[in-house]
C-alpha cells in the first residue's frame, strides 16, 4: 500500500512498500539551474532519508524504493520539500546549500509534511 493525501501532503506506505510522489512549482524559470532537496527525519530531528531530484516541465517525482523504509521503525516521520536554485555541492557530490552570493537562494513552498509507515508482518 502507498498513498498519497493530495490535500495534506501526508504519504502512508507499509515499511518497505515502493511508489512515486509528484510535486508540481510554478514560476521556476530555470530549471537546469534548480534541484529540489526531500528529506525525512526521525524523531530526533536527523535526516534519515533524502532525494535530490532535478524539475523537469514544473514538476519533479520522488520514487520511493525499498530500501527507503525497509530499515525504518512504524511511525510518523516529518518530511519536507526544498527548493534549491543554484546549488553548491561537495566534493561527494553531496547538496550543500544554494550559492547565495551570485543569486542562490532556498525556499520550502509548503509546511512540512509527514510519512506514516506501518508495520508489515514479519517487522517488530
Amino acid at each position: 500500500m502507498f498513498l498519497v493525501d493530495d490535500e495534506t501532503g501526508k504519504i502512508t506506505l507499509h515499511s518497505g512498500d515502493t511508489g512515486p510522489v509528484t510535486y508540481e512549482f510554478e514560476g521556476i524559470t530555470d530549471e537546469s539551474q534548480t534541484v529540489v532537496l526531500w528529506t525525512m527525519k526521525n524523531r530526533s530531528g536527523v535526516v534519515v532519508k533524502e532525494h535530490l531530484a532535478n524539475i523537469s516541465d514544473g514538476a519533479v517525482q520522488i520514487d520511493f524504493l525499498n530500501e527507503d523504509t525497509d530499515d525504518l521503525p512504524a511511525g510518523n516521520y516529518p518530511y519536507d520539500v526544498r527548493v534549491v536554485y543554484k546549488p553548491i555541492y561537495d566534493d561527494n557530490d553531496r547538496l550543500v546549500d544554494a550559492d547565495y552570493d551570485n543569486g542562490g537562494y532556498v525556499f520550502t513552498p509548503e509546511s512540512p509534511y509527514y510519512v506514516e509507515i506501518l508495520s508489515t508482518v514479519g517487522h517488530i
